[in-house]
């Protein structure tokens, strides 16, 4: 996989974006399900890669994805005293069905506060529910601020 991203980062940074990094880009972005059922999503996708993208700056992207390092978090035990590093304010994370994220999701939300976090995952959505289930997400992220006190009606 490693090997992978360097081709792609040295393609993008030489050529642009050719056919292998927009294959690429739309699974990252929407996974297999939503590339062969969402056609409109993917298409305006495809035409802002085209005409929008700079070649530079997505090979700086990759090169930040490459470079990334781990989070260092881990959930906290209360059986013990052990300090650990965690996350201490409440979080939502969120993710398609389908995402091809999910399994990176689900193990960071494995790594966090079960009492200050929350996990949904959106039914019928791939790599991008906001814009696949925009009234899911919305709904979500409303019960998730009401839980903390934040929201008490909804309008």
């Amino acid at each position: 996989t490693l090997f992978l991203f360097i081709v792609m980062c040295q393609t993008v940074t030489e050529q642009g974006a050719d056919t292998f990094v927009e294959d690429y880009l739309l699974w990252h972005h929407f996974g297999k399900k939503t590339k062969e059922e969402n056609l409109d999503l993917v298409h305006s996708f495809k035409q802002s890669i085209q005409s929008v993208l700079n070649p530079r700056n997505l090979s700086l992207f990759i090169n930040s994805y490459l470079q990334r390092t781990d989070l260092q978090i881990h959930r906290p035990d209360k059986t013990t005293s052990k300090k650990v590093l965690c996350l201490k304010c409440p979080a939502l994370l969120i993710t398609g069905a389908t995402s091809p994220h999910q399994d990176d999701v689900v193990n960071t939300n494995a790594r966090l506060d079960p009492e200050i976090s929350t996990y949904f995952s959106v039914s019928e959505s791939g790599g991008m529910p906001l814009e696949e289930q925009p009234h899911k997400v919305a709904t979500s992220v409303f019960l998730f601020l009401q839980g903390l006190g934040y929201c008490k009606y909804m309008m």
